[in-house]
């Protein structure tokens, strides 16, 4: 795989839409490489949840063909926000679910301090998935983040 940090940093596996993949794209509505079959290849039949944040036709058509039977793709972001996108009801007639994720969609009484457990156990690794930019650095703030060579861009406001 293309990120240098292992599982042991990520807590997961990683896939990223650079690293090579052998399921061939059908259709001109979802271009580019689908992650299923690696996926498929480490969990024996896809995962029950996936989450897609990235916003590309790609990045939600893999978020739904990585799912097994009855997964659940979580969708922060949605390709052209407003704009109409093709994609086949297909997933859905075979039990999949998609849901919309809005401000987290977490109770913050519960999660926070859940997150703060993971940060102090170590399994929560910020400082390796985050990375602070000046605001006058936007640019290149959006770049590492859609490249994925950062997880979390963070923004500073001097």
């Amino acid at each position: 795989m293309s990120d240098e940090r292992g599982p042991e940093e990520t807590g997961s596996d990683l896939w990223r839409p650079e690293d090579p993949v052998d399921v061939p794209v059908a259709g001109p509505a979802s271009p580019g490489p689908r992650p299923r079959s690696r996926i498929v290849a480490l969990t024996g039949e896809g995962v029950q949840f996936s989450l897609e944040t990235s916003a590309t036709v790609p990045g939600f058509q893999g978020a739904l063909d990585c799912l097994a039977k009855r997964g659940t793709a979580g969708m922060v972001a949605v390709p052209q926000l407003g704009a109409p996108f093709t994609f086949t009801a297909r997933p859905i007639l075979a039990g999949l679910r998609i849901v919309g994720i809005i401000e987290g969609d977490a109770v913050p009484d519960l999660f926070i301090p859940r997150l703060i457990d993971w940060y102090r156990a170590g399994r929560l690794p910020l400082e390796a998935i985050s990375e602070y930019f000046d605001f006058a650095a936007i640019g290149d703030a959006l770049a590492a983040g859609s490249s994925g060579r950062v997880v979390k861009p963070i923004l500073r406001m001097a």
